[in-house]
């Protein structure tokens, strides 16, 4: 159990670097659930020392993911390896992996005046930079692969950039998948699989999580990716925070 105190001096940072205490109880009862979880006062220490709002974001991504996992009845650790190794490690059906976390951060806006209009109908035009952003999405996910060197691995992806979706994070997993056929660039084999979340949702399916396997897995993986693209990160948040709490009693 965390230290009761870094976590009021963590959510003191939260409310002085945001302005505002709107939510604070919420805060507090996420914070509360998550001082159950071993490794949690390392995270709650730099929540207290964070000096701007995108470090928070950062943090919140990792903390994010564990609760995820952990309201898909995962055994969950932070920083397993200690603070230069992956974010967390998670346990289920007898198997554990690491779980290495890159958050991608709101991008600058263009100012309106610089956009520059074409005469091609609304439908036919580039939305975004797809090419751009699943080079993007691909070189950090390479980047992540010796984090969980050795072990079973996941790479998770948060995204607070609203023109960064999962299609960029589909195709940057395609990429890599077909790079490791060819002996381009390999995906270790202890690497299973990459997820992709955010606070955007599928108008369609309502899907929020999305997980790109780097090859055919077999069970008990299959069944995890398979778990984590059916929640949705409020409601596996929710279940976590009950399951969490019930430890208290």
């Amino acid at each position: 159990m965390a230290d009761v105190r870094w976590i009021d001096r963590a959510l003191q940072r939260i409310i002085d670097l945001t302005n505002a205490s709107t939510g604070s109880a919420y805060a507090t009862r996420i914070f509360q659930g998550l001082a159950h979880i071993d490794g949690s006062g390392l995270k709650f220490k730099r929540f207290a020392r964070a000096s701007t709002k995108d470090e928070l974001g950062d943090l919140n991504a990792e903390l994010t993911f564990a609760l995820l996992f952990a309201g898909l009845d995962f055994d969950v650790v932070f920083e397993p390896t200690g603070d230069k190794g992956p974010d967390l490690s998670v346990r289920r059906d007898g198997q554990s992996a690491y779980v290495e976390v890159k958050r991608f951060r709101p991008r600058e806006r263009v100012r309106a005046e610089t956009v520059t209009m074409t005469d091609e109908p609304l439908l036919f035009q580039q939305y975004g930079q797809p090419e751009k952003d699943t080079d993007k999405v691909r070189g950090e996910l390479y980047a992540k692969l010796r984090q969980v060197a050795g072990h079973n691995g996941i790479l998770a992806i948060w995204s607070d950039d609203d023109d960064l979706e999962f299609l960029e994070h589909r195709f940057a997993g395609d990429d890599m998948r077909r790079d490791s056929e060819k002996g381009v660039q390999r995906v270790p084999e202890n690497v299973l699989f990459s997820v992709f979340a955010g606070n955007w949702r599928s108008g369609r399916t309502g899907q929020q999580v999305y997980c790109r396997p780097f090859r055919p897995l077999a069970d008990p993986f299959r069944m995890w990716a398979e778990d984590l693209d059916l929640v949705s990160v409020s409601s596996c948040v929710r279940e976590a925070l009950k399951k969490l709490s019930a430890q208290d009693v």
